[in-house]
């Protein structure tokens, strides 16, 4: 084990071998996510009896590419690095010929950046591959959308709704890229808490944290609307709203990064 330091070679290698390490740990996992969009085309093949329906490319880009490269970001520190906070079996991880810096920012590198984008890159190839079939729900190519070309539809409803609040479209961007990170700094910072069923403590944890926070503030809301009934009327547009708005991204993208340094601090402090 070494200190806190960083070492650009040392680094290199240990992202060498945990490249290495993603097909026997996760690399499995990953195929099936990739493939999970062939459940619901093999459902509309079958249950579908209109050979007109078609799954829509912006449904295909938001559910299945953009929701299955979010799951892999979960998944991932709890495949990639699940001895990572176990005694005993943790041994191999601390003894690694990296310090603990580098470690952290090669699981860092893997878990939300490589292995997403090869679930993403993977997810666009199976889609095309669907697509090429001449039966099936996939009438037409994923990028033959208008979300990427002629600015309507979807894009045009997205600006539209961000225009209406006075918003840049920029903002959708900013609350797109934060909410992937809040997404997989949780799942981060809980696989160096619980020690088995990581993803699933993880997400009963988000639950019934959902559960008590909805619990205390919905009558302090609801009493809220009842003693101010024009609170929206005059409040819906305007440097408030504009406020709020980024002031709750803001502050989702701070817990994100909150999250990631602690996990980091708990990886430093792990006893082993």
């Amino acid at each position: 084990m070494m200190n806190n330091s960083f070492d650009w070679n040392r680094f290199g290698k240990l992202l060498r071998r945990d490249f290495r390490a993603i097909w026997p740990n996760f690399g499995l996992t990953m195929l099936i996510i990739c493939m999970l969009p062939l459940f619901a085309w093999l459902f509309c093949l079958v249950v579908v009896s209109d050979p007109e329906f078609d799954i829509e490319p912006e449904l295909r880009w938001a559910l299945f590419i953009w929701g299955c490269t979010v799951f892999t970001a979960m998944m991932a520190p709890s495949r990639l690095y699940k001895t990572s906070n176990l005694p005993n079996r943790g041994i191999h991880f601390a003894m690694l010929p990296a310090s603990k810096r580098e470690k952290f920012w090669s699981m860092i590198f893997y878990c939300m950046l490589v292995c997403p984008a090869m679930v993403f890159v993977g997810g666009v190839l199976f889609d095309c591959l669907l697509s090429a079939l001449p039966f099936g729900p996939y009438k037409q190519w994923l990028f033959e959308t208008s979300l990427l070309f002629d600015g309507k539809n979807m894009w045009q409803v997205m600006s539209n709704t961000f225009m209406e609040l006075g918003m840049p479209v920029a903002y959708g961007v900013f609350v797109v890229l934060v909410s992937y990170m809040f997404s997989s700094s949780v799942f981060f910072f809980t696989a160096t808490l619980f020690r088995k069923h990581k993803v699933l403590l993880t997400l009963i944890s988000l639950w019934l944290l959902n559960f008590v926070l909805t619990m205390f503030t919905m009558p302090i809301f609801t009493n809220f609307i009842e003693n101010h009934p024009d609170f929206f009327d005059h409040f819906s547009n305007g440097p408030v709203v504009h406020g709020l708005l980024w002031g709750y991204m803001i502050f989702i993208a701070a817990v994100s990064l909150l999250l990631l340094w602690w996990s980091g601090r708990r990886l430093r402090n792990m006893k082993y």
